[in-house]
């Protein structure tokens, strides 16, 4: 396996738009995000800091917050091809183990260090302030909410990785072959060894143990012990449960809170009181005994299905609460299912076998082709120009699959040939699934949910995409017009990135430029000059300016509303943006005639009905009030009266499509009246026909 598409993802971060980045933040940004893409990480952040305690060099690059766990992975970087420029091939090799140890020290020392109450001088301006502070309260070594870890472009041998692991603070290694296996199979596999324990006696027979170990779909059944799960988990966490609709759901629901009262108080009992947890695995390996029992050593590609709030409930009170949970036994049904088969049956299995905890239909929304299309889009819709093409015509390119901007470029093999690829897809014009979320949900005025991290916002975004309609074989398909209305978002957001630079904002970036342009959103109800943004491939002036007055306010919104606590923990709360929605912030925007109104959940809906809501969207707040005041004068059914003054005092100015209900007497009023004189000039022969219920 070679190195080379993560040499190449680390240059197209340091020569990206903007001027780029510092190489070593460009090494953390690419490492680190192949790890957040394979599901270990939530929001990793770059925040180097370095300072003394006593004698010992403390140093920490970045961290990362697993807030539903309570658990921090704080990073430190080893460049180990640092004396080799990034635009030429790398070689494979070693991380000295000595680099590692070193690195492991300089972590564990900055840790314990903050913990004890070291002081650091850092100006206010600087993003490690939130580290800094985060490990000296939330998260304290001395709690066991710490991980320290280790990326690294080396390979690192069991012995280095072994020795630099020997410590009471748990730490983990990402070296070149961890990180290119993962990078290359978007996930890494987990393989639960359950050889060290004895093994799990399993209720089979000889038929059925040998067509599994064939390669047959089949199901075993046994009994985990507590503590082996709790291990097992806390070491993994999130990762366990990748093919689990949900998330853990912490103690607030009765399930959970009855999970953890039994495992406090009543031990002996929980076999008896809970259904136990539903896996699957692509592969086992069994050992049938003397007594002719079989017993499960190991399990490959493990997963906890169906399960998971039992699993995270243990494994909090063993580290939270301190809990022995030995005595306790928790029945497992482990499901093996062959590699070629996972995708089609697991999510049947995570559906069905649930039963402790409602699962909503929008947890298990993938609209796959919604994503191919849009990539289909980007490999052909072209933009004039920019002012960094030298008039030459440009397209976006949406990475639909991480590496793949890397992977077309390296199919080039000449340089003239590599040169024409970039001139038609600059990197800076690159966009992946992850950036995708941050665009749209920001723009749908959820910046909250942006601050969640790269995993739980794309979840998020596909279930904002899938709310509107729990029937997805009806859903359209995104089209241009969407494609270049999200290319336009993009360049709101860098702009607004830019601003911060400008600003001397580093800290939390992301996140702020999302809660700015849910401002912009929400006082324009979902408004823009797309096609002149599209035109220029720039954000307007009025745009910019107003970029410039949000960000600052928001900044100083959250900054005083999060008071002593964590910002970046803080802005992912819903109650963080009612605040800053209710501050009253005053933005200086007009929208025109030729702002029009753009929401992604519009692209969720069935065709019509989504050409359905851009013929409602055609007309104002005022023209909706005459359709309602000739409905009363008409003596219609007063309830068009009631929904068409709804849509103009209430779903217009927030830029809020009406429901199923709502769209049908909508419907049915404006087709009645749309010969009124005010709508006239407004509405075409194509958007009559809408009305009527033919194809536009």
């Amino acid at each position: 396996m070679s190195i080379e598409p993560i040499r190449q993802e680390i240059h197209e971060y340091a020569i990206g738009a903007d001027g780029g980045l510092h190489r070593s933040e460009a090494v953390f940004r690419t490492l680190a995000g192949i790890v957040a893409e394979a599901g270990f990480l939530t929001n990793p952040q770059w925040t180097p800091v370095r300072f003394k305690s006593g004698r010992q060099l403390c140093s920490l690059d970045g961290y990362d917050i697993d807030e539903e766990d309570s658990i921090m992975t704080v990073f430190a970087v080893v460049d180990a091809h640092a004396d080799l420029e990034l635009d030429r091939s790398w070689p494979e090799v070693t991380c000295p183990k000595k680099q590692l140890d070193q690195a492991v020290k300089e972590m564990l020392a900055a840790v314990e260090a903050l913990a004890n109450g070291t002081e650091v001088e850092l100006e206010d301006s600087d993003p490690a302030r939130e580290l800094v502070k985060s490990l000296k309260t939330d998260y304290r070594a001395d709690q066991g909410r710490v991980v320290c870890c280790v990326l690294t472009t080396g390979r690192v041998s069991n012995v280095a990785a072994g020795s630099a692991a020997e410590t009471a603070i748990r730490t983990a290694v990402w070296d070149a072959d961890r990180l290119v296996r993962t990078r290359e199979s978007g996930r890494e596999q987990l393989v639960a060894d359950f050889e060290p324990i004895g093994g799990l006696p399993c209720l089979v027979s000889d038929r059925e143990a040998a067509e599994i170990q064939n390669g047959r779909v089949g199901v075993l059944l046994t009994k985990v012990p507590g503590n082996f799960l709790a291990t097992l988990y806390n070491e993994h966490r999130m990762r366990l449960l990748e093919r689990n609709v949900r998330a853990f759901l912490q103690f607030t629901g009765k399930v959970n809170k009855g999970i953890r009262e039994t495992i406090h108080s009543k031990p002996e009992y929980f076999l008896s009181f809970n259904n136990g947890i539903s896996v699957t695995a692509s592969k086992v390996r069994l050992r049938k005994t003397p007594d002719g029992t079989y017993h499960l050593l190991a399990a490959e590609d493990f997963q906890i299905v169906n399960g998971g709030q039992t699993t995270a409930s243990i494994a909090r009170c063993v580290r939270e609460d301190k809990v022995d949970v030995s005595s306790i036994g928790v029945a497992m049904k482990l499901t093996v299912v062959p590699e070629e088969l996972i995708d089609e049956l697991v999510p049947k299995i995570s559906r069905f076998a649930n039963t402790q905890n409602r699962i909503q239909d929008a947890d298990f929304f993938a609209n796959n082709p919604w994503h191919i299309e849009l990539e289909r889009h980007s490999r052909v819709v072209e933009a004039e120009r920019d002012e960094d093409s030298a008039g030459r015509p440009i397209r976006w390119y949406y990475e639909r699959v991480r590496g793949q901007y890397a992977d077309d470029l390296a199919k080039h093999t000449t340089g003239p040939q590599k040169l024409a690829f970039r001139n038609r897809h600059p990197s800076r014009t690159k966009f992946d699934k992850t950036d995708l979320a941050r665009y749209l949900l920001s723009w749908e005025q959820e910046a909250h949910s942006v601050s969640l991290g790269r995993q739980k916002c794309f979840a998020r975004l596909m279930a904002v995409l899938g709310a509107t309609s729990t029937n997805t074989e009806g859903s359209q398909l995104p089209g241009e017009e969407d494609f270049r209305r999200i290319c336009c978002l993009a360049l709101v957001q860098r702009q607004g990135e830019r601003i911060c630079g400008e600003l001397g904002i580093v800290g939390y970036r992301a996140n702020l430029v999302a809660y700015a342009i849910m401002l912009i959103s929400v006082r324009t109800a979902k408004r823009l000059p797309w096609r002149k943004i599209w035109t220029g491939q720039a954000v307007t002036l009025e745009i910019d300016q107003v970029l410039r007055v949000a960000i600052p306010a928001c900044d100083l919104a959250i900054r005083q509303s999060a008071g002593p606590r964590n910002v970046t923990e803080w802005a992912k709360r819903n109650e963080c943006r009612e605040t800053v929605l209710a501050r009253g912030i005053e933005l200086d925007l007009n929208p025109a005639a030729d702002w029009d109104q753009f929401s992604i959940k519009d692209m969720a809906r069935p065709k019509a009905e989504a050409d359905l809501i851009r013929v409602f969207f055609k007309l104002s707040a005022d023209q909706w009030l005459r359709v309602a005041d000739a409905a009363r004068r008409g003596d219609a059914n007063p309830v068009w009266v009631g929904v068409a003054e709804t849509m103009a005092n209430r779903l217009i100015p927030a830029g809020k499509s009406p429901s199923e209900k709502q769209a049908k007497i909508l419907r049915k009023a404006l087709s009645r009246y749309s010969n009124l004189s005010a709508l006239r000039s407004v509405l075409n022969e194509d958007d009559l026909r809408v009305l009527a219920g033919e194809q536009a």
